[in-house]
C-alpha cells in the first residue's frame, strides 16, 4: 500500500497540477496513517488540504464517490485523535461536516457523518456520536 502511494505521489509531482498533487498526498497520508506512521501521515494529509480548491475539486466528488477535501479532513481528524489531540480531532470533524453540507452531495455527507460519529466515540462523546449517526440535518 505504501509503495503504491509513493509511486502515485511521484506521478502527481511530475504533473505539478493541484488535483493530482492533492490526490497524491491524500492516499500517501492514509497509507502512512494506517501503517502506524501517524505523524508523517498527518503531514501528508495537511499537504493534501493545502492543494484543495473547492471550485476546482468539488465536481470530482461524483467521480470519486465523495469530495476529497471533506474526506481528507475526516482522515486528518482521526490522525489528530491518534496523536492525542481530541479537540483538534473534533474541530477537523466539524470542518468536514461543514464542507460536506455546503456541497450538498449526499455520498460525501454520509461518508463524513460516519467519521464524525467515530471521532465522537473515540473522544467519549457518545451522545454526539448518536446524533451524528442519526441525523442528516445540520
Amino acid at each position: 500500500m505504501r509503495e503504491l502511494a509513493v509511486q502515485f505521489l511521484a506521478l502527481a509531482d511530475k504533473q505539478r497540477a493541484t488535483g493530482p498533487l492533492m490526490m497524491g498526498q491524500s492516499p500517501h497520508g492514509l497509507s502512512l496513517l494506517h501503517t502506524g506512521d501517524i505523524v508523517n501521515g498527518r503531514a501528508h494529509l495537511d499537504r493534501a488540504i493545502t492543494f484543495y480548491d473547492p471550485a476546482e475539486h468539488r465536481p470530482l466528488a461524483t467521480r470519486f464517490g465523495q469530495d476529497i477535501g471533506a474526506a481528507t479532513l475526516s482522515w486528518k481528524s482521526l490522525g489528530f485523535w491518534l496523536l492525542g489531540y481530541p479537540e483538534a480531532a473534533l474541530a477537523d470533524s466539524e470542518h468536514a461536516l461543514k464542507v460536506a453540507r455546503e456541497i450538498g452531495h449526499s455520498a460525501t455527507l454520509m461518508y463524513v457523518l460516519n467519521f464524525s460519529a467515530w471521532t465522537h466515540i473515540h473522544c467519549g462523546n457518545y451522545a454526539a456520536a448518536r446524533r451524528s449517526s442519526m441525523s442528516l440535518a445540520p
